[in-house]
């Protein structure tokens, strides 16, 4: 993996480490990370919308795609609406795990596809693996956020219950 796909899961990490170091802020980190996953997952889809434009596989780039381009440029739109509708700012103040989840599934559903595109030749062979091994580091991190944040809730709860 090149240096600039690493930089792109620092924030990533960041703010995970941050929330394992510091949970008590693990409430604005867990939103500084929703906000940062939503614009990554916004152009995930990108790779699909060139090869839709192109309309040709990689390897024979004589041979027209065996995937209707309506497909492709679906599945090139959907992470950015995925994104979007999972924001609480669009959801009327709704709660932040609602976006950490759907950008879990987003980001999973996303590497299906591309793992599925990388069958049918229609994106280079190297972009399997890279895509693997970013989508589970941030898989990785968005869960164990959203663990770290439970446990915090959990125990904020049972403070105010004692406190009563």
């Amino acid at each position: 993996m090149t240096f600039l796909q690493h930089q792109r899961l620092l924030p990533f990490i960041g703010t995970t480490l941050g929330s394992i170091v510091h949970p008590e802020s693990v409430f604005l980190l867990q939103e500084i990370q929703a906000g940062y996953g939503a614009v990554i997952l916004s152009f995930m889809g990108a790779v699909h919308w060139g090869t839709a434009m192109t309309n040709l596989t990689p390897r024979a780039q004589t041979q027209l795609s065996p995937v209707p381009n309506g497909i492709r440029y679906a599945l090139s739109t959907a992470p950015s609406l995925i994104a979007f509708f999972a924001l609480p700012s669009v959801l009327g103040g709704g709660d932040w795990d609602v976006s950490g989840y759907a950008q879990l599934a987003g980001f999973n559903a996303l590497l299906v596809a591309d793992v599925l595109s990388a069958k049918m030749s229609l994106v280079p062979r190297w972009y399997t693996p890279l895509r693997i091994v970013l989508t589970l580091t941030v898989s990785g991190c968005i869960g164990l956020t959203l663990w770290i944040k439970g446990r915090r809730r959990s125990r904020i709860n049972a403070t105010s219950e004692k406190a009563k």
